[in-house]
């Protein structure tokens, strides 16, 4: 509905786990090094966000 928005994911889907939304779904499945790369993206882009001002006049304000 007009809002801006972003969608990051880990990886191309293509290249996602077999295991996400299934019943072996679970621990021993899980990339701890891959988890840490995309936490440090995670807090990046909020970091980054946070001097976000929002816009004025359909400009965008920093």
């Amino acid at each position: 509905a007009g809002y801006r928005s972003a969608f990051a994911i880990e990886g191309d889907f293509s290249d996602s786990s077999p295991y996400i939304h299934s019943s072996n779904d679970d621990i021993s499945h899980i990339s701890f090094d891959h988890m840490k790369q995309f936490a440090k993206l995670s807090l990046g882009f909020a970091l980054e966000l946070g001097f976000y001002k929002g816009e004025r006049n359909g400009r965008e304000i920093f």
